[in-house]
């Protein structure tokens, strides 16, 4: 049985705290934003693109982050991979949702890949918190990887096997470190993915059980004080 497409609804009902009228209507607007410039793209397991921004934006609702996170999180791509500029966003959702949607986009250059060496590691997970600025930033980078990690079937066996290894190494740590360890990645740890590679991830439950041992430090819905690559018609997910 097909599952049905998420919608705004899913987000609101995952929210540990109720929406007021007018959060739900600004959210609501970032949906109908990106679905537009989303418009024609989809992901490589031939679902609309869009269904993979609403899902982020799912789990940052989850864990309660406020609604400016929440709305970068259903427009995080859209300069990236859309002809829409990021001045049209601040233009649409004001500058808090443009600079988190801009320090995502700053985030996606550092190159993750190179030595798996501990202090290598080390730096480049310094850097990129370093990087963000703006820990909003960060989480909304965690929920799109979390969301790509539970939808890797539709690539390759090496380019999954790539991505699992980049997200234990560098975004899971660093989860763990903001404390959402505990309720988001250590998912990552138990998802079908490393079933497959059985071999190659025997430390992965001992990893997954690390990160189960930092206590949340509580993130909770803030107050928002606190280039665009070539179009493509395909995303890598």
């Amino acid at each position: 049985m097909e599952t049905p497409p998420l919608t705004a609804q899913d987000i609101f009902e995952v929210a540990p705290k109720p929406f007021s009228t007018d959060d739900k209507k600004r959210i609501e607007e970032a949906l109908e934003f990106a679905t537009k410039a989303h418009e024609g793209q989809f992901r490589r397991s031939g679902v609309p693109y869009i269904s993979h921004t609403i899902a982020t934006a799912k789990i940052l609702s989850g864990i309660g982050m406020d609604v400016s996170t929440i709305i970068a999180g259903l427009v995080h791509d859209v300069p990236e991979d859309t002809a829409v500029p990021l001045s049209d966003i601040e233009a649409k959702f004001g500058p808090t949702v443009a600079h988190i949607v801009n320090g995502i986009t700053k985030l996606g250059k550092i190159k993750l890949r190179g030595s798996r060496e501990e202090y290598f590691l080390e730096n480049l997970r310094k850097m990129f918190l370093a990087m963000a600025e703006d820990i909003r930033v960060v989480i909304v980078k965690l929920a799109d990887r979390l969301h790509n990690m539970q939808t890797l079937d539709a690539l390759p066996d090496d380019k999954r096997l790539r991505i699992a290894q980049e997200t234990m190494d560098v975004y899971a740590p660093i989860a763990n470190r903001l404390g959402i360890g505990e309720r988001t990645y250590a998912t990552f740890a138990s998802g079908g993915i490393f079933s497959r590679f059985s071999e190659e991830f025997q430390t992965v439950s001992d990893a997954g059980e690390d990160l189960n041992q930092e206590q949340s430090i509580g993130i909770r819905r803030q107050k928002p004080e606190c280039r665009h690559r070539n179009d493509r018609d395909t995303a890598d997910y």
